[in-house]
């Protein structure tokens, strides 16, 4: 009579290794989807910065206008020559015309590295925000 023997074999715990490299995969294509919506978001966060860094010199370039003050540099509406999200800031009126331009190159993201967020006065005092970085990344210039 054979005698068929039982062995007791013992399973470790812990996965294997195809469980791993499924997992693994799984992640990279999470990752490789999410990754660039989260660059977009952090480029149109860094141009928005940019808008809100020179936005408080508007007030002043418009106290400026009333008390008929010619401006020149961007300290005398307040705001820096530059800082961390500017490279350089800008600052002019022209009093006679009654326009006013203040601008802010970006220092950021390859994409909008050196793009120029302009905020222009018009002779009716009406304030219109334009930028040369791309379309994309520029929705809340308004």
């Amino acid at each position: 009579m054979n005698q068929i023997r039982q062995l007791n074999i013992v399973r470790a715990p812990g996965f294997t290794l195809i469980e791993l490299m499924i997992a693994l995969a799984i992640i990279s294509i999470i990752v490789a989807i999410v990754l660039p919506l989260i660059q977009s978001y952090f480029i149109k966060a860094q141009h928005a910065s940019a808008i809100e860094e020179i936005m408080a010199g508007k007030t002043s370039m418009e106290i400026s206008f009333y008390q008929e003050l010619t401006v020149t540099t961007p300290d005398e509406v307040n705001l820096q020559n530059a800082s961390k999200v500017c490279s350089s800031i800008t600052a002019v009126n022209n009093l006679a015309a009654g326009t006013g331009r203040i601008q802010c190159t970006i220092t950021g993201a390859s994409a909008i590295n050196g793009a120029v967020v302009t905020l222009d006065r018009t002779s009716s005092g009406l304030w219109h925000c334009s930028s040369t970085a791309p379309a994309q990344y520029t929705a809340n210039c308004r």
